[in-house]
């Protein structure tokens, strides 16, 4: 998560201090500070093969979570998904057709490449 501002949060949603349970949920919810405002993004890690429909499911449940946090006014909310190797043009273009709702608005999912800084698309 290369070059984040310094005024950042990383929950990492696996936390057993969470006690989020069995719930769909992706790998981390970020947050960070800007000039502008405050930005969140749900984010889904993945290395190979994936399920489009999984994905969406988890980064929702993300979003779910990040939704919770009083504490945080975002203006602006990203679904992102980081890849570790070539997503295939079906999933693209299925992705790309998904969208994740935040506080009723929905946005669509952002594609990157695991090691790409994640700075560039929040």
């Amino acid at each position: 998560m290369r070059g984040l501002p310094q005024a950042r949060v990383i929950i990492n949603l696996d936390c057993p201090a969470l006690e989020l349970g069995n719930v769909t949920r992706c790998d981390f919810v970020v947050i960070v500070e800007r000039d502008d405002g405050a930005r969140v993004a749900a984010i889904e890690l993945k290395r190979g093969s994936f399920d489009t429909s999984q994905v969406v499911e988890q980064l929702q449940g993300g979003a779910k979570y990040a939704e919770t946090l009083e504490a945080v006014a975002a203006t602006r909310f990203d679904p992102v998904l980081a890849h570790g190797k070539r997503v295939p043009k079906t999933a693209l273009r299925a992705l790309r057709s998904k969208r994740v709702a935040y506080r009723g608005h929905p946005r669509r999912i952002v594609i990157m490449r695991c090691g790409e800084p994640l700075a560039r698309y929040l």
